[in-house]
């Protein structure tokens, strides 16, 4: 009967000692995701910081090329003697009537 209870009492501080081991690794496991996690919050907020710094300089150059590209879709605004010379050369040319002959 006492080498039963002798048997029992090492099996208990076994199982304790197991479970003191498992809880300090365990602890080290929430350690190391609790650093994990703030990691990527970091690289998160900065991915969003450069993602806005981007959207921004997009805006920025939109404006900038709003003028230029309105501009652009009128001909007439960026080259005005072109169109003048393009209407003026078309209501001067006639079509020629060319006669076809057969050589017999």
């Amino acid at each position: 009967m006492m080498a039963d209870i002798r048997i029992l009492q090492e099996q208990s501080q076994q199982l304790q000692n197991l479970i003191a081991a498992l809880t300090e690794t365990i602890k080290a496991v929430n350690g190391r995701i609790d650093e994990q996690t703030a990691a990527n919050r970091k690289a998160f907020a900065d991915q969003k910081l450069v993602v806005d710094t981007l959207a921004n300089d997009i805006r920025v150059v939109r404006e900038k090329a709003r003028p230029v590209l309105t501009a652009a879709s009128s001909p007439d605004s960026m080259w005005p003697d072109a169109s003048t010379t393009y209407r003026a050369a078309s209501a001067a040319w006639k079509p020629s009537t060319i006669s076809a002959t057969k050589s017999g």
